[in-house]
């Protein structure tokens, strides 16, 4: 139907949830539909008229409700007559009589529709795989519970041992003393006996029952203090343990964690004309100029320059960490390539993306927080806890179904008792679904954490936020050196004509420009394309935007020879 010959796709998309989206392989069920409604293109490729915002819904409004029903159904069910309407529209769509019914893949999917409204039972073969399935789940279930078992077995075996020396000591202690308090009573009492009246006698008798009544008060005091060592022994030895799993669950915890960031986070694009162009992170990273913010009672703004991720995160004399910290910074300034540094530097302190410039250079900062979080907030919009975000963006992505239950207690409980950091990227892409909210929600039982939240500056306008939510606020005003990421970005793509390209820049005053990465990777690119960019800054973002169009054209006529 022509769907992948449209250059501007994300023109007709919905406003919310399809930020990147430029093509129908990343676009759903409900982004197609919408396409469809409000492109004019396909106005003449249906029998009905297509009226989005009419009264009477159309069929592909009808379909597009259709996802809506399913996906927001909160008892996820459907009744026998709703799903038969479902069946009819959809096939009522698919069979179209202008250009659907003539469509193979349409009909094939007529077809399928079909089976799946017939069917209603479990074939044998499906019922011995899923038996066969849910067996291996209790063998390994077993297999787990046996090691467990074992384990507590051996442990208190251990006890056992421990408390049974402790009993033999305790025996001999009061055999001892006992025969020590009896000998020297009976020997006593034989001297004083053979050589003294019975007023001697008397006091020997006395003497004797003193003597045994502090014996067993001896006795006594003797016992409780061994039973209570014995007892903090234990208590110590069951702390100890669960000190030690804690300490080994953390550390598994962080190196998957910083596996998953390696992984993610080590490459970044080169261009936005070349969007699955990318490079190593430290090859092409260039020092970003940031100024921290200073408001006085006047609306007088003081930007003083910083330098180190400490001037960042901490403040005063004695480096307390900030709590909530603001990035703000206009599009296309290096928001998220500084926050994916941020992230790499946490996780490789002694490697070369903490050490290629001068500024922003000590990672060993850093390292005071036992986790680094990253959560993209464009990628969470139908999302309101910050926990729930990490959990879907992060767990979700290092853990296996069977483990992420745990993790996500683990999780939890690290950010309640240890330093962690929290960055938030993009609060101005994000949007409360219950429209109540300008940020997402962060317990406060997660005291230990601070937040850095980056931003374009707009959204920092909302009353919602309030002078005494933001710690500290700083600005992102690009790269600091911007021939430095000229020459890399020239270096990944093959040239060497650095000063051919300051000439260039000098003699059509592209200078101003350069500042922004993104419009930097532009400026290049293009220059390594041949187009030249002169003239106003209008026709300069007219050249660019016109190159942006061209390569959205290439790839859909790829696409389309390979349908």
């Amino acid at each position: 139907m022509g769907m992948q010959s449209l250059a501007n796709w994300e023109m007709f998309l919905p406003p919310d949830g399809y930020s990147g989206v430029t093509s129908i392989r990343d676009t759903d069920f409900n982004g197609v539909i919408s396409v469809m409604l409000n492109c004019k293109h396909f106005d003449n490729l249906m029998s009905f008229s297509i009226a989005p915002m009419s009264v009477s819904p159309c069929l592909l409004t009808k379909a597009r409700d259709i996802g809506k029903a399913v996906r927001h159904s909160p008892s996820c069910e459907v009744t026998d007559s709703d799903l038969n309407d479902y069946f009819n529209t959809l096939e009522t769509l698919l069979k179209d009589s202008k250009t659907l019914a003539n469509d193979s893949s349409a009909q094939n999917a007529v077809s399928k529709l079909n089976l799946l409204r017939n069917e209603n039972t479990i074939s044998l073969a499906e019922m011995s795989h899923l038996l066969k399935d849910a067996h291996e789940i209790l063998g390994k279930a077993e297999n787990i519970t046996k090691e467990r078992k074992a384990q507590m077995e051996i442990y208190m075996e251990q006890l056992k041992t421990k408390l049974d020396e402790h009993a033999e000591t305790l025996k001999a202690n009061i055999t001892e003393h006992a025969n020590a308090c009896t000998i020297e009573s009976k020997r006593l009492f034989n001297e004083h006996a053979n050589t003294c009246t019975e007023g001697s006698k008397r006091n020997i008798s006395e003497y004797a029952l003193t003597c045994t009544e502090e014996s067993k008060i001896n006795l006594t005091e003797h016992v409780n203090t061994l039973a209570k060592k014995s007892i903090q022994d234990i208590q110590g030895a069951i702390s100890s343990k669960k000190e030690s799993d804690y300490e080994n669950e953390v550390e598994d915890f962080v190196r998957r964690l910083k596996q998953h960031y390696n992984l993610t986070m080590s490459h970044v694009s080169i261009s936005t004309l070349l969007p699955s162009g990318d490079e190593f992170l430290y090859k092409i990273y260039t020092a970003h100029a940031i100024c921290r913010i200073v408001e006085s009672n006047g609306d007088n703004k003081t930007e003083n320059p910083i330098t180190t991720n400490k001037e960042i995160l901490c403040r005063g004399e004695h480096e307390k960490p900030h709590k909530r910290i603001f990035l703000q910074g206009e599009a296309g300034m290096g928001k998220t390539t500084f926050a994916c540094k941020l992230v790499l530097d946490w996780c490789n302190p002694g490697g070369a993306l903490s050490s290629i410039s001068k500024t922003f250079g000590d990672a060993n900062t850093l390292q005071e927080y036992k986790l680094v979080l990253l959560i993209t907030l464009r990628d969470s919009v139908c999302e309101r806890d910050v926990a729930n975000m990490i959990k879907e963006q992060i767990i979700d992505m290092v853990y296996t179904d069977t483990e992420r239950n745990g993790a996500y207690g683990m999780l939890n409980k690290i950010m309640q008792q240890e330093m962690c950091l929290v960055v938030q990227d993009g609060l101005d892409e994000w949007k409360d679904p219950q429209g109540k909210l300008a940020q997402p929600i962060m317990l406060s039982c997660y005291s230990q954490c601070t937040v850095l939240t980056t931003t374009r500056p707009w959204k920092l306008t909302d009353e919602r936020i309030r002078q005494s939510q933001i710690d500290s606020l700083f600005e992102l005003k690009g790269v600091s050196d911007p021939y430095e990421l000229c020459k890399s970005l020239l270096d990944s793509f093959g040239c060497n004509t650095l000063n051919e390209l300051k000439q260039y820049v000098t003699k059509n005053r592209l200078h101003a420009l350069l500042f922004s990465p993104m419009l930097l990777s532009l400026i290049v690119s293009s220059w390594v394309d041949g187009t030249r960019l002169t003239g106003s800054l209008c026709d300069i973002y007219t050249v660019l935007i016109d190159g942006l169009f061209k390569k959205g054209v290439k790839i859909s006529a790829f696409l389309f020879s390979h349908h």
